[in-house]
């Protein structure tokens, strides 16, 4: 893997007023039961939300997925496949500024480790269906994985 860098934030405002922003989120499995976090932070901030974030420069997504799960939920999780690609759009992101995201999502399964939430959420909970308010993309998801 490559050197792996932060960008400065002022950039990334930037990068986030004039792109989209590759994204990776996980649906980790347990059953037929897939693991949320509710969010801390805009965009969604108080909603049910998949594991994940960007992708960083140099990162494979396959790594960044298993990065973000294991930041964010701390497992470290086996990646079963790249299930589906999707994008969504914000009016409120980070600083108060749009956000539109390409998400490539894949489904995983843990591996070991109990499950403890950073700080950018507040809660966790297994769902076989998408919360009633859940963005579009969420309940794209699950609707897709009932087949």
């Amino acid at each position: 893997m490559r050197d792996i860098k932060l960008i400065p934030q002022d950039l990334y405002d930037k990068i986030l007023n004039t792109m989209p922003i590759i994204c990776v989120d996980g649906i980790v499995k347990n059953g037929d039961s897939i693991l949320m976090l509710l969010r801390n932070n805009e965009p969604e901030k108080n909603k049910w939300w998949f594991p994940g974030g960007r992708v960083l420069k140099g990162e494979s997504l396959e790594d960044a997925i298993i990065r973000k799960v294991k930041e964010e939920c701390g497992v470290v999780c086996d990646v079963s496949k790249m299930f589906d690609i999707t994008q969504t759009t914000f009016a409120t992101g980070p600083n108060n500024i749009a956000v539109h995201t390409i998400n490539v999502c894949f489904t995983l399964t843990i591996k070991h480790g109990n499950l403890s939430l950073n700080n950018d959420h507040k809660e966790y909970g297994w769902f076989t269906e998408a919360p009633e308010d859940s963005h579009s993309a969420i309940k794209y998801i699950f609707k897709k994985l009932k087949g």
